[in-house]
């Protein structure tokens, strides 16, 4: 059973979500786009009264699954890892806090409208796909050794799989 706090934060960023055009299911809302399968998850910490939000990429032509769990997926991504101010992020997700609910909710959603989506834009195209596993950038996003091989792409030394 979900917490009280996970309760409040999926009700908060339920409504963008499903301007967006997301479903959900439990703590997963997912879209489907063009060949591509985009989840987004709420995740708690087992430590805190703390929360993650995780991207991920399903793509459709290596499996079969129609609601993938994000840690199934072939790309992810935490939210936090996209955003600018890291420190104030995980402030509006940690419920030991005293910000308000609306305040939370409405900064929430505009990252989630700022990073979130583009992410899932981004890496719902097979050609940026490609582009970012033959790049020269060093870090990288988790990726399943099934997506090198499915763009008979050569994995190279430091690229972060699973």
């Amino acid at each position: 059973m979900a917490s009280e706090e996970k309760r409040e934060l999926l009700k908060a960023i339920a409504p963008t979500l499903k301007a967006h055009g997301f479903k959900k299911k439990s703590a997963t809302w997912y879209r489907t786009r063009d060949g591509f399968i985009q989840t987004f998850n709420v995740q708690g910490s087992q430590w805190s009264k703390a929360f993650y939000l995780n991207l991920g990429i399903y793509i459709k032509a290596i499996g079969d699954s129609t609601t993938p769990p994000e840690f199934d997926c072939h790309i992810r991504n935490r939210v936090g890892d996209l955003v600018e101010d890291l420190d104030r992020y995980n402030q509006l997700l940690d419920f030991e806090n005293d910000l308000t609910a609306d305040e939370r909710s409405r900064e929430l959603n505009e990252i989630i409208e700022a990073r979130a989506f583009p992410w899932f834009d981004e890496f719902s195209n097979n050609q940026k796909i490609i582009d970012w596993i033959t790049g020269e950038q060093s870090h990288g996003l988790p990726i399943l050794k099934v997506v090198y091989e499915h763009f008979g792409v050569e994995q190279r030394a430091g690229r972060t799989t699973r």
